[in-house]
């Protein structure tokens, strides 16, 4: 937000699970309801596990990357996709 400088005021975040679909969407009411619209969306989040390596990945630690880094970025389109299409954005 730093970085932003004057335009500071036009950023901000919300902190939710984006491997969680519902959580997802209540964030995404959230923020349309606190701006109306969205311009840009970045799916800037992320996750990995210290044990990556295939070998040793445990099924538990691959499906929570997944539902992070794969399904969340999806949950967070789905959430502002439909009024920035209505726009044309």
């Amino acid at each position: 937000v730093k970085l932003a400088g004057s335009h500071a005021s036009n950023i901000t975040r919300h902190v939710c699970d984006i491997g969680n679909a519902e959580a997802v969407a209540a964030m995404g009411k959230k923020v349309l309801a606190e701006y109306g619209e969205v311009d840009v969306l970045v799916n800037a989040a992320g996750t990995n596990a210290p044990r990556r390596a295939l070998e040793v990945l445990s099924l538990e630690n691959y499906h929570a990357m997944i539902a992070t880094n794969l399904h969340g970025a999806f949950y967070c389109v789905q959430a502002f996709l439909a009024q920035m299409r209505a726009r044309h954005s």
